[in-house]
């Protein structure tokens, strides 16, 4: 039983040694009180005091005064009325309380320094003067009063209570419980498994742990802010959620009205039932509204948006690439993405609503558009749009654009206008539009038309299952690049210039427009495997047949064709192919590939109908099987393969190159080329039969009877003429030229040369730069030889040729822009005659009968 003691009076009183649970009253006086053990409530009345509570858990209050305060061991109350009190409180003594009970003038304070070794601190009797404190790392009880207290309970599982006012409480580290009170709370736990009760007031949450709690007794508008997701259909008082940090995260609503707002990351946001109003803010969010009439805002990012007829859907432009998913149908048949609410959105999708059937019109972005099970007509506009029709049948109409269309399952049907962006430049861009369709779903057509702007390539591979392609209603400015497939194809270009591949199947390929091949156009077309009829028509045609027996019909122009000798079945004589060329229709060339074994020698002659008026034939892609080839009466460019052939070109202008092998290359009447790349390689050449050239990669090459010039080819070093008038041309490496008999002309081009001119009167040719190009001349006779010098090259020479013969030295005084050296041979360009540019040495010229040439003016000439 506690002992009650009331000292009356103003004299100083001390009382010692009290025993038991005392309830003690001072004095006006200055009381001294010392308690026992028991569990004492020492108070001091007036007067500067001084408690000493002992063991046990005691309340001292000193009252007015600087008293001193003493709880020693238990859970002491410490009632502070007076700025002058001091507390003494020594560690690990309890659990121990201070209460302000008057308004000293501070308002904050902290449970540290001179009061760490305190637990609680409580400012409840204090009206509604507005303090900001803090606790310590102990599990402290922090209890406010009800002004707008900020309260901080730092580490350790605190309890804070802001009792009224607008407070603000933060639970720091531990596991925390935090209770608001009356009034606009803010409550954020921190760190740590804490629960928050907002009570009255519209409170705001501040959630960074999935293992948080909100306890909402009061308010009609709270708010949630949470760096996790957060779900508030565990408390249907919460109305509001905001999500902060930048984490993908998600919110999700109750059955009231929500409101739900996303941060920066990529959110999920479900309203739920509810008028809901959902705001992505930035971030790849998805937004499904739920029941009800919903607002939902994207903000940036590629926002999807999960929408019903009764949501109200808002997104400003350029704010990222945008989705509506309809959730139902709702009586709805059209959309139009071009205009109001989805002015801003780029994709629509009908999957989730069934079979009914609908209208949906993209707009200049680049659309994708879904259809769903019903009877869909798409049409993406302008923009590179994506077309899925679904399993109705649908209308797929691309529009302007690079676009892409599924059909899907049953009787689609594709509408393409080719409409390519930009006039008048050369471009390469894939075709506007490209097509699925899956296997057995139809014997499909697809019709383009239409085209935009000249010189376009526009590319278009068919589909596996589509069989037939008709681009005959395209414009004829629009260049096409159409590929078949492994069906039996027939497809039709355009009248402008195709490139068409049939790959496997027996196809018809026609370059040009049914039934009017005159339009024409530079076409290409692939027959691939299959029996393959290739029609060119006007224009210049390639034509590859393929494997297979394939017809091949240039038309006009200057046609090409590759025919593959790889094929079984027919003969090599008869080929499998029949290339067909009209007379005067052009230059055309067949190009032969495959390597076939042959016993003997086979012979291609371009007189016979099997290359009827093919004026060129390369069969230097069939390996080293064994053809010869003998041309025509136009001029043929006949080219050869590993093997050793014969190339006869017969009358005309003949182009003969044997390729590898020893070949034997017959030019006939006609100016004629010939390539010599085999030092058994022999060319035949008639007399008067035409001013010929053959083009020699040997490292030494002497030029047969009756072919008058020759080119060292980059590959050559060394060429020696005949007996006629022969040009004799070097390349960059130092090569040897020598004329022979005959009047020649020698140019030894870049490096430096010798050129022996040999007899006859001789022209050596300087056409080329003369830095580190000097050439020798071994045998220059003057009066009959003379030396060209280009004008390109010896600018300076312009005006007139400045001749000086003697010292180089001894030209310094004289205004010579030619200087020869008569004591050494070296012949000078000087570019300004003056001498204040460096001459430049482009000649030597050795000895003859033991005397340099004696050069003059009249052995040069500007050309």
């Amino acid at each position: 039983m506690a002992t009650t003691i009331n000292v009356g009076g103003s004299v100083d009183n001390r009382s010692n040694g009290l025993k038991g649970d005392i309830n003690y009253v001072g004095s006006a006086a200055n009381n001294t009180i010392l308690a026992g053990s028991g569990n004492d409530t020492l108070a001091g009345n007036a007067g500067d005091d001084y408690l000493d509570g002992g063991i046990g858990n005691d309340l001292l209050d000193g009252g007015t005064g600087s008293d001193t305060l003493i709880g020693g061991a238990g859970n002491d109350t410490y009632v502070v009325d007076d700025s002058g009190d001091v507390l003494v409180e020594n560690a690990k003594q309890g659990t121990d309380t201070i209460v302000l009970a008057a308004d000293l003038g501070i308002t904050t304070f902290s449970l540290s320094g001179a009061f760490k070794n305190y637990e609680n601190f409580d400012i409840s009797m204090i009206d509604t003067t507005s303090f900001n404190f803090e606790g310590n790392s102990s599990a402290n009880i922090l209890t406010g009063n009800d002004g707008k207290n900020e309260i901080y309970g730092l580490d350790g599982n605190d309890t804070l209570s802001g009792n009224a006012g607008d407070d603000y409480l933060v639970g720091g580290k531990g596991n925390d419980s935090l209770m608001g009170g009356a009034d606009a709370d803010t409550l954020d736990g921190g760190v740590g498994n804490d629960s928050l009760s907002g009570g009255d007031g519209d409170d705001l949450y501040i959630i960074d742990s999935i293992y948080d709690v909100v306890v909402d007794t009061g308010g009609d508008d709270d708010e949630v802010h949470a760096s996790i997701s957060f779900d508030l259909s565990k408390n249907l008082e919460l109305e509001h959620l905001v999500l902060t940090g930048a984490a993908s995260i998600s919110a999700i609503g109750n059955d009231s009205n929500n409101y739900l707002a996303g941060n920066t990351g990529n959110n999920l946001m479900d309203g739920g039932a509810g008028a809901d109003y959902l705001v992505g803010d930035a971030g790849n969010d998805t937004l499904k509204g739920g029941d009800g009439a919903d607002t939902l805002i994207g903000g940036v990012g590629n926002d999807i948006y999960y929408a019903d007829a009764n949501d109200n859907l808002l997104e400003n432009a350029s704010q990222g690439i945008d989705t509506i998913i309809l959730t139902s149908a709702d009586g709805l048949s059209s959309f139009d993405l071009s205009y109001g609410i989805f002015a801003n959105f780029e994709n629509f999708d009908l999957s989730k609503t069934g079979a009914v059937a609908f209208e949906v019109d993209g707009n200049t972005a680049n659309n994708i558009l879904t259809g769903n099970d019903g009877a869909n007509a798409l049409s993406g506009q302008d923009g590179n749009d994506s077309l899925m029709g679904g399993r109705g049948n649908d209308t797929l109409t691309g529009g302007a654009g690079s676009d892409t269309l599924v059909g899907g399952a049953n009787d689609d049907n594709y509408v393409v206008n080719l409409k390519l962006a930009g006039k008048g430049t050369s471009i390469t861009v894939a075709l506007e539009d490209s097509f699925v369709e899956k296997a057995g779903e139809g014997n499909d057509t697809l019709t383009l038309s239409g085209g935009a702007g000249a010189n376009k390539l526009t590319t278009l591979t068919l589909a596996a299952t589509l069989e037939n392609l008709n681009a005959t209603l395209v414009d004829s400015s629009v260049l096409l690049n159409l590929t078949g497939n492994a069906a039996n194809n027939t497809i039709a270009g355009s009248g402008a210039g195709n490139k068409i591949l049939g790959l496997g199947g027996d196809d018809i390929l026609i370059g040009d427009e049914l039934g009017d091949i005159v339009a024409g156009g530079n076409d290409t077309l692939d027959g691939g495997a299959g029996n393959d009829a290739l029609y060119g028509g006007a224009g210049d045609d390639s034509l590859v047949g393929g494997t297979g027996q394939d017809t091949l019909v240039g038309g006009e122009g200057n046609d090409r064709y590759v025919v593959n000798l790889l094929t079984s079945g027919t003969s090599i004589g008869s080929l499998e192919d029949n290339v067909t060329e009209d007379t005067s229709a052009g230059t055309d060339t067949v190009y032969l590939i495959g390597n076939v074994k042959l016993s003997a020698y086979q012979m291609f002659d371009l007189t016979t109908d099997t290359f009827l008026n093919i004026e060129h034939l390369d069969i230097s892609g069939t390996g080293s099987s064994k053809f010869n080839i003998l041309g025509s009466d136009e001029s043929n460019s006949l080219k050869g393969n590993a093997a050793a052939n014969l190339l006869d070109g017969g009358i005309g202008n003949d182009t003969l190159d044997g390729a590898a092998g020893a070949d034997t290359l017959v030019g006939g009447a006609g100016d004629d080329i010939y390539y010599v790349d085999n030092k058994l390689d022999m060319v035949t050449e008639s007399a008067d039969g035409g001013t010929d050239m053959v083009y020699s990669n040997l490292a030494t090459y002497i030029l047969a009877d009756n072919v008058e010039n020759l080119s060292i080819d980059t590959k050559g070093v060394s060429g020696t003429g005949n007996s006629l008038d022969n040009l004799i041309v070097g390349n960059a490496k130092a090569n040897t030229l020598v004329g022979g008999d005959g009047n020649d002309t020698l140019n030894g081009g870049l490096g430096s040369d010798k050129l022996t001119g040999g007899e006859g009167e001789d022209i050596f040719v300087f056409d080329t730069a003369l830095k580190g190009n000097i050439d020798t001349i071994t045998d220059f006779h003057v009066g009959e030889d003379a030396f060209n010098l280009d004008d390109a090259i010896f600018g300076g020479l312009s005006n007139g040729i400045e001749f000086y013969a003697g010292t180089l030295k001894g030209s310094a005084g004289s205004d010579a822009n030619i200087i020869y050296d008569n004591t050494n041979g070296k012949l000078y360009y000087d570019a300004d005659g003056s001498g204040s540019i460096k001459a430049v040495q482009f000649a030597t010229l050795l000895k003859v009968d033991a005397l340099y040439p004696a050069l003059s003016l009249s052995d040069f000439e500007l050309v």
